[in-house]
């Protein structure tokens, strides 16, 4: 059996970078936005014993460095697959507005390398943003925008790229051919199937949480039911293809049903408990004077923790956030690891103490909630601390 059952001249390029994008780009974005380390634990635990980085800020390094790599790969099959074309018959006009499926890939080319460019551009930013000491010359924009824009171009990818698998003819009828012929390469494909589900779910949990305004809260989505839907869906599509001509229209089918009952789950509203903070946390003795003398980042944080107590958050989620969120708000950078420390331990005191008064305030019902909560908003910023 010949190691690769496809056409390509330069094979080995494209799947590299397929391993990449699907096992290592997905896996980690998955981490990185449920917290949960199961989805990259078999790249990370191996590199964190021979690393000096561990914990979030390993996983955000591989998964940057990992983008680089795949970007990369992207220009230079893009650049290889125009160059193969245009040596041809084809002139560059042929290409894009012929017409066909060379007009398509051509196309599709185009979107990834440009939606991947957009990625890497404002990944970069996020970087910077979450590691302001950093010494590399990284650009940086606001946060908020760096954030919406790499969210809403990682759904266009994975749209685009899934139009590519499924609906192009000549490559979905390769995919299937491998697969009932059992050749070692349709485990490939299955495994990006799988992890392309997960995936397309985490993109369409993004996508429906920015209209609720839910895209910058602590709280993470379970993705753990599109693992099941996609095992299953797996199995049920490796038999249809040994008993049955492939449909695409059943396998996109599995895809949308995959990604969007992980999205329709998250829409249901969750109870907010009574009691969000379980026991009385300690109050420094400077966060009075840190609230008045930064009252535009104490409000940023004192908005968000009532935001997200009033949604059921767990409190720890709350302060942690609070505290990369009080850091990234101020106007002049820590000077030092230590400065850093000093500012992110406000934050989270800041936030605190407003779920200290927020429990002591015992709002069960909406019935007054919006008058108390402002009354609280102005008492936290006047540096009333007790």
């Amino acid at each position: 059996m010949q190691p690769y059952p496809g056409s390509y001249d330069y094979w080995q390029i494209v799947w590299v970078q397929i391993v990449l994008f699907v096992y290592i780009q997905l896996t980690t974005a998955l981490t990185l936005y449920n917290q949960k380390n199961r989805y990259s634990a078999f790249i990370t635990k191996p590199l964190g014993k021979v690393l000096p980085w561990s914990g979030r800020d390993l996983l955000i390094k591989i998964h940057a460095a990992n983008g680089i790599i795949v970007f990369s790969l992207n220009v230079l099959c893009t650049l290889t697959w125009f160059y193969l074309k245009l040596s041809g018959s084809l002139s560059l006009w042929d290409i894009m507005l012929g017409g066909g499926e060379t007009s398509v890939i051509g196309w599709v080319n185009v979107l990834v390398t440009s939606f991947m460019s957009l990625m890497l551009v404002f990944g970069v930013s996020l970087y910077k943003n979450n590691n302001p000491l950093t010494t590399l010359p990284f650009w940086r924009f606001e946060y908020y925008l760096s954030r919406l824009v790499h969210r809403l171009v990682f759904f266009a990818l994975l749209a685009v790229l899934g139009y590519h698998i499924f609906y192009i003819n000549k490559i979905y009828t390769a995919w299937i051919d491998w697969t009932v012929k059992l050749h070692p390469f349709s485990l490939i494909f299955l495994g990006t199937i799988i992890v392309g589900c997960l995936a397309f779910a985490l993109a369409f949990v993004m996508l429906i949480e920015i209209p609720k305004g839910e895209m910058f809260t602590g709280e993470k989505r379970r993705l753990s039911i599109s693992l099941y839907l996609s095992a299953i869906a797996v199995t049920a599509f490796a038999i249809s293809c040994l008993t049955k001509p492939f449909d695409h229209g059943f396998l996109a089918g599995i895809v949308v049903t995959i990604a969007v009952i992980p999205g329709l789950l998250g829409l249901i509203p969750k109870s907010i408990p009574k009691a969000v903070v379980v026991k009385k946390l300690k109050t420094p003795d400077f966060l009075d004077r840190a609230v008045i003398e930064r009252s535009e980042a104490a409000e940023e944080v004192i908005n968000y923790t009532i935001e997200a107590w009033r949604n059921g958050e767990d409190w720890k989620s709350i302060v942690d956030y609070c505290g990369a969120l009080f850091l990234r708000l101020q106007k002049e950078k820590p000077r030092d690891l230590k400065e850093l420390n000093q500012v992110e331990d406000t934050g989270k005191a800041i936030s605190m103490l407003t779920l200290n008064r927020l429990r002591e305030l015992e709002l069960t019902s909406s019935e007054g909630m919006d008058t108390e909560l402002v009354s609280l908003r102005r008492s936290l910023l006047r540096g009333d601390a007790e």
